[in-house]
């Protein structure tokens, strides 16, 4: 098994209350609350109830590489730069994981980045 790396600031930081284990081995720690409020899938699988000896810090494994999870919650969280796409394959493999997760404002986001795309 691969060696687990930690995703760059600010998605580094170890008292977060969740990691986000991309499918390239890259931890993402994360805060419950800010994924609840970008995304409706996360909202629901917070929502359902753990088990009473659940680990402080959970761990979901995800599908998506570590740049295509970067470029997402950047998306998501507050007071970060959102990413710029020069490349539209790029662009649409975050808009796709966007629509997966129902991160409704970052798929507006990324609709208008789609826009401002160079021809």
């Amino acid at each position: 098994m691969a060696d687990n790396h930690t995703a760059p600031a600010p998605f580094d930081q170890l008292e977060a209350d969740t990691v986000l284990r991309t499918s390239d081995t890259v931890d993402f720690y994360v805060h419950k609350s800010i994924l609840m409020v970008a995304s409706s899938v996360f909202e629901t699988m917070f929502s359902l109830p753990q088990p009473a000896d659940a680990a402080q810090q959970s761990v979901i494994h995800v599908s998506e590489d570590s740049r295509t999870l970067e470029y997402l919650l950047r998306f998501c969280y507050p007071l970060v730069d959102n990413p710029v796409f020069d490349d539209l394959s790029k662009l649409e493999v975050v808009l796709e994981s966007a629509m997966k997760y129902e991160a409704t404002e970052a798929c507006a986001s990324l609709r208008r980045a789609l826009q401002n795309l160079p021809p």
